[in-house]
């Protein structure tokens, strides 16, 4: 579950630390599994399998695709095994995903073994996704490949990987399980250009004291009791505070527009 709590991500990279596997220590160890299951040694494909889940959770590099498609398959076996078709499927749906077009060695599924049939009928789950909350110096993984949203249906192999490259949490998990904890990035209020907004406000402000100025000076104008000798002047001094607010409006319109424009960019 995503949460702002710097200690959780403490607490996560401890445990980490003191942990480490490489897909390539996962690959063999799958490997391993895959011998016990062709072999029907039940007892040490169970053993292999819980060591798999084990290095998953201390992967320190991001799993390649084909890794995370052969992981689902081993995961659909187990489960299989254990008649949890519900979570067979997930895992299966989720390495068809990946490889569509991947046959299992008949030396691991002979042909006519009815974990065949399980595994053609998962292609049927839907392929919907659902995006996740914004990791803070972050990306999301899923199944060895950048992206926002998770499977809805299927399983998945979700890593969080720090800006710098390092890889801090690695998890297998099921459709509608929570993610591992992480902190979520705040998102980045954005409002008009305070500068641009300071700019315009003086603008409009400018605006209607010259209009009103002109306005004045227009009344002083038409009053007949103002003498002829001044009429030139209050005429020249109207016209000039009126041309004053009419630009000082426009630069209001502009400098507002503007503050809007670059507060959203």
């Amino acid at each position: 579950m995503p949460c702002d709590d710097q200690a959780v991500l403490i607490l996560l990279a401890r445990a980490l630390a003191d942990c480490a596997t490489s897909s390539g220590d996962v690959q063999l160890t799958i490997e391993d599994a895959e011998a016990a299951f062709s072999g029907l040694d039940v007892v040490a494909f169970r053993a292999a399998t819980a060591r798999v889940n084990a290095d998953v959770k201390c992967l320190r590099d991001i799993a390649p695709r084909p890794l995370a498609a052969r992981l689902h398959r081993l995961e659909g076996l187990r489960y299989w095994l254990d008649g949890d078709a519900k979570r067979s499927h997930a895992s299966f749906a989720a390495a068809l995903s990946i490889e569509p077009g991947y046959t299992f060695p008949a030396a691991l599924i002979p042909a006519g073994h009815p974990v065949l049939a399980e595994y053609q009928a998962s292609a049927s789950l839907s392929a919907s996704t659902l995006s996740v909350p914004t990791p803070r110096a972050a990306t999301f993984w899923f199944d060895g490949r950048l992206d926002a949203g998770r499977s809805t249906e299927r399983a998945t192999l979700a890593q969080l990987v720090a800006t710098e490259g390092d890889v801090r949490a690695s998890a297998l998990l099921w459709p509608g399980e929570p993610l591992f904890p992480y902190d979520v990035a705040k998102p980045v209020r954005k409002g008009p250009n305070l500068p641009l907004t300071v700019g315009a406000g003086v603008s409009l402000a400018a605006s209607a004291v010259f209009l009103g100025l002109a306005a004045a000076n227009h009344d002083t104008f038409e009053d007949p009791a103002t003498p002829t000798g001044q009429l030139t002047g209050l005429a020249n001094t109207t016209n000039a505070y009126y041309f004053s607010g009419i630009g000082a409006g426009v630069l209001a319109v502009g400098a507002g527009a503007g503050a809007v424009i670059a507060g959203h960019w």
